[in-house]
């Protein structure tokens, strides 16, 4: 009985997560749709107050967000280095193979 309790709050909590995340991740899609400065749009959205926001809503189980788009990498407070390579990445590889974005 109690697993099964277990299951179903863990259960719940992915299922809001998923659900935040599409959301955010329509969003994100939106602003990069309107062209301009890409950026410093993303800067405005993916501010502290809409990553405490996003971690709120999901209870913590989402702490971060971020976007990649034609060739360019916005993550909330990330400085990557001269060593990081987009084009490395398996997820950044998967979604370009796959043509999700």
């Amino acid at each position: 009985m109690k697993l099964s309790s277990i299951a179903g709050r863990v259960d719940n909590s992915l299922y809001r997560s998923e659900c935040l995340l599409n959301s955010v991740a329509m969003q994100i899609e939106q602003i990069i749709s309107m062209g301009g400065d890409t950026s410093e749009l993303l800067t405005g959205y993916i501010s502290p107050k809409t990553i405490a926001d996003i971690n709120s809503e999901s209870h913590g189980s989402c702490f971060s967000a971020y976007a990649a788009y034609d060739g360019e990498l916005y993550i909330n407070n990330f400085v990557h280095d001269e060593s990081f390579a987009l084009d490395e990445r398996s997820w950044y590889v998967g979604v370009k193979r796959t043509k999700c974005y």
